[in-house]
């Protein structure tokens, strides 16, 4: 009987089940995260950040149907990226402006959480995604899928940004956002995506650009509702 199962279970984990129980499980998670800090006890729900950038990161690797070794390497190469940007970032106040991290997002080094790097990660590679789709879909110039992918994250650092900081993820020593910390996201995305496109290519993951939206829509309701 274990055997049985062992031999079902990869076939269920590679079927287009994983698209549907990672969309359910994303709208669940988020609606119910969206109640909890609006409704139950914000700092409770808060916590969970964590947990919900990691889940999600697994979802996006479960749908993924490339190479798992050519995938980690991608991972590592973006990870780094923008990991080491926040460290420049962080402690110079170059690139995106004077700012800190808090305590929500978790251990890091040089302050900044390492989930900092699987963010943007996630955020890069599922913008990219979303570029991908929309060129396929409506049958535009490969040749803007990566400056579309780059506007798409930056617009979604945008959304964001005043809901991370009311929650606490990280706050800034000026009290208005700066441009170039818009414009320091449209650069580093452009570079990461450049990365992804040499590996990527016209290849989609499907579950990433609808994660990316139901994402958007989180920050958007909190950003109105907060």
């Amino acid at each position: 009987m274990r055997q049985g199962l062992q031999q079902r279970l990869p076939s269920i984990l590679l079927t287009p089940n994983a698209l549907a129980w990672s969309v359910f499980l994303t709208l669940l998670v988020h609606a119910a995260g969206a109640w909890g800090m609006l409704v139950v006890d914000r700092d409770l729900f808060v916590a969970f950040t964590p947990l919900n950038l990691a889940l999600m990161f697994l979802l996006v690797l479960w749908n993924e149907r490339t190479d798992r070794n050519a995938f980690f390497q991608l991972f590592l190469a973006v990870f780094s990226l923008g990991w080491f940007a926040e460290i420049i970032g962080v402690n110079t106040g170059w690139l995106f402006g004077e700012y800190q991290y808090g305590s929500v997002l978790g251990e890091g080094l040089w302050g900044v959480p390492f989930l900092i790097g699987v963010n943007w990660f996630t955020v890069v590679y599922c913008s990219y995604m979303l570029s991908q789709w929309a060129c396929l879909q409506f049958n535009w110039s490969n040749l803007i899928r990566v400056p579309l992918s780059a506007m798409i994250a930056t617009v979604f650092d945008w959304i964001m940004e005043p809901v991370a900081v009311e929650l606490g993820f990280w706050s800034w020593a000026e009290t208005e956002i700066p441009l170039y910390n818009y414009i320091s996201w449209y650069l580093i995305s452009l570079v990461a995506n450049l990365i992804i496109d040499r590996t990527a290519g016209s290849r989609i993951n499907y579950f990433a650009p609808l994660m990316l939206v139901v994402q958007a829509l989180f920050f958007v309701a909190l950003r109105i509702l907060l």
